[in-house]
C-alpha cells in the first residue's frame, strides 16, 4: 500500500511537470515582438518659484539598433505659459536638452503649461501644473532618542493643511562640514505610516486640520571620502508642497506585484505630457537646517 502510494505521488508529480512544461512550450514563440508607434518628445522636469529644470529628448524603440543622435531630440525647443495665456517665457538650453531658467515670474496658486517642439517630431504640451501654497513649518525639533546605534533622533513639526487635496514632499539628509549624506529616515508606527510617509504622501488623515508629523531617524551616516560611519553636524530637513503630478507619478510607480513581474503586463508609466511621454511637476519646498544632538 505504502509502495502503491509513493508511485502514484510520483506520477502525479511528474505528470504536474509535464503539464507545466508543455503548457510553458506551447507558448514560446522564441521571438519578441515591438508594438512601438514611432518616436514622439518626452519632457521631465520640475517647476518651482526660484527655478525650471526640463530635460527634452525623445523616445526610441528598445528593439531597433541606434545611434547617440538618434536618441537625442534635435533642435528642441521649449516654452511656458500660464493660464490666462498672457504669460509666455521661452526656455533657452545651452546643449539642446537641458532648458534652465530661475526666477522667472511663476506665482504660487497660479497652473502653468511647458510646451516643446523639435524636429521631425509632433509638437507636444503637459497638462496644466499648479504652482503649490508655501507651508509654514512650526516647532520643529530634532531630539536623541534612547539607544546607541548611530545616534537615533526623533524629528518632530507640524503645520497648518489647507483645505482641499495637497500633496507633501520630505527628504532627509545628513552634513558634516560640506559633504552630504543619505540616512535611513522612517515613520514609528504602522498607523502613521498609513497618513503620511517620507518622501510623498498626501492629506487624506488630516484634511484642512493642523497636523503634527513624526520621524525616526539617525546622526550617523556614511560620508563620500570618510571611511565608516561619522556623527555629522546638522541634519537638513527638505519639506514642502508638490503638485499632483509628482504624486501620481509615485502611485504608478507602486505596483505591488514585484513577485510576480515576470507573469504580469508591466503597468502603465504615468505621464503627463500630451502626444508624447514624461513627467513634469512643481513644488514649493524649503530647506530647514538644525545641529543634530550629540
Amino acid at each position: 500500500m505504502n509502495r502503491f502510494f509513493h508511485n502514484y505521488t510520483i506520477n502525479i508529480v511528474l505528470l504536474f511537470l509535464l503539464f507545466v512544461a508543455s503548457g510553458c512550450k506551447s507558448d514560446i514563440t522564441n521571438e519578441l515582438k515591438s508594438n512601438y508607434k514611432g518616436d514622439k518628445i518626452s519632457i521631465t522636469g520640475a517647476l518651482s518659484l526660484d527655478s525650471v529644470n526640463l530635460y527634452v529628448g525623445k523616445t526610441t524603440d528598445a528593439f531597433s539598433e541606434v545611434t547617440i543622435d538618434e536618441i537625442e531630440a534635435q533642435q528642441a525647443k521649449a516654452y511656458i505659459e500660464d493660464e490666462t495665456r498672457t504669460f509666455h517665457y521661452d526656455l533657452e538650453s545651452t546643449n539642446g536638452k537641458l532648458f534652465r531658467a530661475k526666477k522667472i515670474g511663476l506665482q504660487v496658486g497660479k497652473k502653468y503649461k511647458v510646451f516643446a517642439s523639435a524636429k521631425d517630431l509632433k509638437s507636444v504640451e503637459t497638462d496644466w501644473i499648479l504652482i503649490p501654497d508655501a507651508v509654514v513649518v512650526e516647532d520643529l525639533i530634532v531630539r536623541k532618542t534612547a539607544g546607541s546605534y548611530r545616534s537615533p533622533n526623533e524629528i518632530t513639526f507640524s503645520f497648518q493643511d489647507k483645505v482641499g487635496i495637497n500633496f507633501y514632499f520630505l527628504n532627509i539628509v545628513l552634513k558634516r562640514e560640506k559633504l552630504l549624506g543619505t540616512v535611513p529616515s522612517f515613520v514609528p508606527t504602522e498607523s502613521e505610516s498609513a497618513c503620511y510617509d517620507i518622501s510623498i504622501f498626501n492629506d487624506i488623515c488630516f484634511e484642512g486640520k493642523k497636523a503634527t508629523l513624526r520621524y525616526g531617524s539617525f546622526g550617523e551616516t556614511n560620508f563620500p571620502s570618510i571611511k565608516g560611519y561619522q556623527l555629522a553636524d546638522s541634519i537638513i530637513i527638505r519639506f514642502g508642497g508638490i503638485s499632483e503630478q509628482w504624486y501620481k507619478l509615485k502611485l504608478s510607480s507602486n505596483t505591488g506585484d514585484d513577485l510576480i513581474d515576470g507573469i504580469n503586463e508591466p503597468p502603465l508609466t504615468y505621464t503627463n505630457v500630451k502626444n508624447g511621454y514624461g513627467v513634469v511637476f512643481a513644488h514649493n519646498l524649503k530647506d530647514y537646517v538644525l545641529l543634530v544632538p550629540k
